[in-house]
């Protein structure tokens, strides 16, 4: 038996890679599946309304049978019946634009929203998602085979201790975990706790049945000048899973609300408005002209504010201010797992912080 593994040097290229390759295991980042999803959801929005409701039955009924799964209960022989045809009509469609071949697909390095979790799980490719760092020798957490949560990032591994600190800390203790920082001290002493715990620097929550949230990074929570502590992943995931959104990137450390710079997904727009038909090959002022316009600025407030309902009132965007570019790894603005690297971005645009404020 054998095998062969193939790296991209580009993201961008997943797509016809994944057609080429057809590969049985794909390790990768919340983010690719953020932007298949919102792919996805482009294409069955543009299509015709019968097909939409056809999309829509079929769904429930791979949410339905695919919750059966995860709490490994019988699936009733008519669900299993209409799973089948929706399967053979949709789902395969959808699998075969992925390689076909998709059984095996671990994410780790960030938060995985829900509902996306859920689709997978829906069109017959679950995804398993993982928590770890490198000092704890990769995967502490994950999904189990059944009982599994939507939005969280399973259970401890067997042998795995993991509990609550300061601050919501998530902190770690078991075998694999590493014993020292090479040649210095100071740094191993900063992330252990005295009794043995290493701090990982995440901010989390366990429920009652053992499964970890993740919450953000503690040195990205923000604090406003009235107190009140925002987690900005909590906002930008689930404005970038939107299918008009692209990139999100939250402000509000010391500020007196959140704000947010937000970068639309401009493929979806060419196919949804005429003023963006031809969007790319405008030149750099056609665009903020463009973006700038009182009905697209409408149309971006009606979906921060449905995507926001149900967070609290302060963590609400009160302005934000739309992009015309996305931010890459080639001008240093995204990690290779395609995070968004907050310091590098916000100087980057200091004075449109400014500017968003004093408006």
């Amino acid at each position: 038996m054998g095998g062969h593994v193939a790296v991209l040097d580009n993201p961008k290229d997943v797509s016809q890679a994944l057609k080429e390759v057809k590969p049985w295991a794909m390790c990768s980042v919340p983010r690719l599946y953020e932007k298949i999803y919102q792919v996805l959801l482009n294409k069955i929005e543009g299509s015709s309304s019968l097909k939409q409701e056809f999309f829509r039955r079929a769904l429930r009924i791979g949410v339905k049978y695919s919750e059966r799964v995860r709490k490994g209960e019988k699936i009733p022989f008519l669900l299993g019946l209409k799973y089948k045809f929706y399967s053979a009509l949709v789902f395969k469609k959808i699998r075969n634009e992925l390689g076909g071949n998709l059984s095996f697909m671990p994410v780790g390095g960030a938060m995985l929203k829900k509902e996306i979790s859920e689709f997978f799980a829906a069109i017959g490719m679950p995804i398993i998602v993982g928590y770890g760092l490198s000092e704890t020798c990769a995967t502490v957490t994950a999904y189990p085979t059944v009982n599994f949560v939507h939005g969280s990032v399973g259970v401890p591994l067997p042998g795995v201790e993991i509990k609550i600190g300061e601050e919501n800390e998530i902190l770690v203790k078991y075998d694999g975990v590493m014993k020292e920082y090479y040649k210095n001290p100071e740094e191993t002493a900063k992330v252990f706790t005295a009794d043995g715990y290493f701090r990982t620097g995440d901010a989390g929550r366990i429920d009652e049945d053992g499964n970890l949230y993740i919450v953000d990074r503690i040195k990205d929570l923000m604090k406003t000048s009235n107190g009140k502590y925002i987690a900005p992943q909590s906002i930008e995931i689930p404005l970038q899973t939107h299918p008009s959104i692209s990139q999100a990137l939250v402000v509000a450390e010391g500020k007196p609300y959140v704000t947010s710079f937000i970068v639309p997904n401009f493929e979806a727009l060419s196919q949804e408005l005429a003023e963006f038909k031809d969007y790319l090959k405008l030149n750099l002022a056609e665009k903020m002209k463009l973006l700038e316009m009182p009905n697209i600025k409408e149309k971006f407030q009606k979906i921060i504010a449905e995507v926001q309902k149900g967070q609290s009132s302060y963590e609400h965007i009160k302005k934000f201010m739309l992009l015309p570019e996305e931010f890459t790894i080639e001008r240093g603005e995204l990690t290779p797992t395609l995070k968004i690297k907050r310091k590098v971005v916000m100087d980057k645009l200091r004075h449109e912080i400014e500017r968003i404020y004093k408006d």
